[in-house]
């Protein structure tokens, strides 16, 4: 038996659509106002100038002590001061003919205390002259008494130097003197003559002859 009872027709559902969500915006913070600092007034305060130095006197004039006061001194004190000083004034030397004539006798006379005959005779043939303001000139009359002389001339400067207390100089000089000349050629010496004068001339004779101490055979 069919069944003709008539079916409902279903009905067509229709689809549920959320409603769009409204999505708030973000609030953005305000940028911060810049504060702009006005510049302060600066006020020029005017440059005091520097006093000036005050000038120092060079010389500064001391006030007398009252009297009475303070250390006196003696009249015999100022006295001695005052000789003392004349006396240094006085000391200030200058070199003379005299005064040189007499430092070389007494040179001469010192050879003559140390035996030293022949440098003592050919010194006796010597002459002394003076140039200002501190030269002194031994003048010889032959060539060979002027050997002698310069062997002494170091001895010589040390004895005028310390007799004088004066930075003397001392040259050699030959003025030659045909007499004393032809005597010194027929001369006849000793045999102490002749060592000295040997030895005069070769100084390392005197130093074999100390040092072996040996003696002279008169």
């Amino acid at each position: 038996k069919k069944n003709y009872d008539s079916v409902a027709t279903p009905q067509s559902v229709a689809p549920v659509i959320a409603p769009p969500q409204v999505v708030a915006p973000i609030p953005i913070p305000a940028p911060a106002p810049t504060i702009v600092a006005e510049p302060e007034q600066v006020t020029a305060t005017p440059v005091q100038p520097l006093p000036e130095p005050t000038p120092t006197p060079s010389y500064i004039p001391t006030t007398p002590a009252p009297p009475g006061s303070g250390r006196r001194i003696s009249k015999n004190l100022i006295t001695d001061i005052e000789a003392n000083t004349t006396t240094q004034v006085a000391e200030v030397k200058e070199l003379t003919q005299d005064w040189a004539q007499e430092v070389y006798e007494a040179y001469k006379r010192k050879l003559q205390s140390e035996n030293k005959t022949v440098y003592h005779t050919q010194f006796a043939m010597m002459q002394v002259e003076t140039e200002a303001p501190d030269l002194i000139k031994i003048i010889a009359p032959t060539e060979l008494t002027e050997t002698y002389a310069k062997e002494q001339r170091n001895s010589l400067i040390e004895f005028f130097r310390a007799e004088m207390k004066l930075l003397v100089r001392i040259t050699t000089e030959v003025r030659e003197d045909a007499q004393i000349q032809a005597q010194q050629q027929e001369q006849v010496m000793s045999k102490s003559e002749i060592y000295e004068a040997m030895a005069a001339k070769n100084p390392d004779l005197a130093r074999l002859k100390d040092s072996l101490n040996m003696q002279l055979d008169y």
